[in-house]
């Protein structure tokens, strides 16, 4: 048997932002202080499952499945509820076919004609129903939802949004409305997934005229070409790449975490060395962020 890979500790970290992209599990360090919210944020899971640290806030960012079946979803859903975290968000991805309704009804035969067309009265069951309350899961599809994790700590709001991100082929994926609005918008935490090569997170700080903010790219593939400036776009900054430090941080300012929390291995961030990373394993943990309340 092989030893296990080596973490790499990465962490990026603001006044109001703690970012471990990458820890030894048995050593994640706690949040600073009880003002302080744990989300831990996973994607892409397509009904694997692997160690997942506690905290707060799960979220999870979509393609909880392979291709929608009802077997699929209960895998990955009863898997979900068994984790110890006091909320778990979830949204669908784009694997998750029979979430997707009106485009399901016509097109279930490409996908399932082998296991029939998925019944999603039990598969919203899975999401929706009493077990999936009393984990404390809530499923959002075009929606949102209030929290609070302390009786004392302040109110939490989550969009269910689409993804934000670029693929190993350079072309920019996801919502165009979503990302011209995110200046004015600016979250605190925006979560994505999808582009499994693409696993990483940036913090980006904001100027203080909406309208003159540059919209970042939240990237740290390592296929990118390392010559930003040759391409960059007007009023856009240049990717940012695995292991250059945070850049654009304004201490005090407005600020968000963006995370693509993809957990399946892809691209060149996939190997170590010679070795293929494990679902969920180094360089593809569980994103977790810290924010102060």
């Amino acid at each position: 048997m092989e030893a296990p890979l080596p973490f790499s500790p990465q962490c990026i970290t603001t006044s109001a932002s703690i970012v471990h992209l990458e820890y030894d599990p048995d050593n994640l360090p706690p949040v600073p202080s009880q003002s302080w919210t744990r989300f831990v944020c996973i994607s892409d899971t397509h009904t694997h499952s692997f160690p997942v640290p506690d905290g707060d806030v799960l979220l999870h960012s979509g393609d909880l499945t392979q291709t929608g079946l009802l077997s699929e979803f209960k895998t990955t859903i009863d898997w979900i509820c068994s984790l110890p975290h006091k909320v778990k968000i979830v949204i669908a991805g784009n694997h998750d076919l029979t979430l997707h309704t009106d485009w399901y009804d016509r097109a279930h035969n490409r996908f399932h004609r082998k296991y029939g067309k998925q019944d999603l009265a039990p598969i919203l069951e899975l999401l929706t129903g009493e077990n999936a309350r009393k984990s404390g899961l809530i499923y959002l599809q075009d929606a949102s939802c209030d929290f609070k994790v302390r009786p004392d700590g302040r109110t939490w709001t989550v969009y269910g949004s689409p993804m934000f991100d670029m693929n190993r082929e350079e072309n920019y994926v996801g919502c165009e409305d979503l990302r011209a609005r995110l200046p004015h918008l600016r979250p605190r935490l925006h979560v994505f997934g999808h582009i499994h090569e693409a696993r990483g997170a940036y913090v980006h700080a904001w100027g203080s005229n909406p309208e003159a903010s540059p919209l970042p790219i939240a990237q740290n593939d390592l296929s990118v070409d390392d010559d930003d400036d040759d391409d960059e776009e007007v009023g856009q900054l240049p990717p940012r790449k695995v292991n250059e430090p945070p850049r654009n941080v304004n201490e005090g300012g407005d600020e968000t975490v963006f995370v693509n929390a993809a957990n399946w291995p892809a691209g060149l961030g996939a190997w170590r060395g010679t070795h293929r990373v494990p679902f969920g394993g180094p360089g593809y943990q569980a994103i977790v962020v810290d924010l102060h309340d």
